[in-house]
């Protein structure tokens, strides 16, 4: 019985062309329908299935050899731009303290008073309305100032309050 099983051959099986050239185009999905092919009974799939699986993970091996050898390795960063008529914005410390002027701010304060306390005038702001009430938010402050205020007004007055700091 030996010499009968040792004659079998994955090249006497009928799907050994197209499983062999799947090997070569698709080596993972090879190698799963070859692990496939070793739990079937019959000794002819199963030689097939040792075939598959050797040879897709040889052709995973060279392929990943040959990546390795002809990819550059090379990481290729961008270079800084500069634009020579424009002179670099200076590092500056944040002109108003955050915390403080956050404190400052109560509910109920108009936008004016605000202004006032933030030493800003409004810039960002978003404005909605709906049944006679207008709500609206504005921020006040940035990265360079060291944080964000952001206040929500309904009808004008400060509603509530929220900030970020840097």
């Amino acid at each position: 019985m030996n010499k009968i099983r040792s004659r079998v051959k994955a090249s006497q099986h009928e799907s050994y062309g197209m499983f062999t050239l799947l090997c070569v185009l698709l080596a993972p999905v090879a190698l799963i329908i070859g692990i496939i092919y070793l739990s079937k009974k019959d000794h002819l799939d199963r030689k097939l299935g040792e075939h598959i699986v050797a040879l897709s993970i040889l052709v995973m091996i060279v392929t990943g050899a040959l990546w390795a050898i002809f990819m550059p390795r090379q990481v290729y960063l961008m270079p800084p731009t500069t634009n020579p008529g424009v002179a670099e914005p200076a590092i500056v410390a944040p002109s108003w303290d955050i915390n403080t002027v956050y404190e400052k701010i109560i509910e109920g304060s108009t936008k004016g008073e605000v202004e006032t306390i933030t030493q800003q005038s409004l810039t960002n702001c978003g404005e909605t309305s709906a049944a006679g009430v207008v709500y609206e938010s504005c921020s006040y402050g940035g990265v360079s100032q060291g944080g964000i205020i952001v206040v929500n007004y309904v009808n004008g007055v400060v509603s509530t309050k929220s900030k970020a700091t840097y």
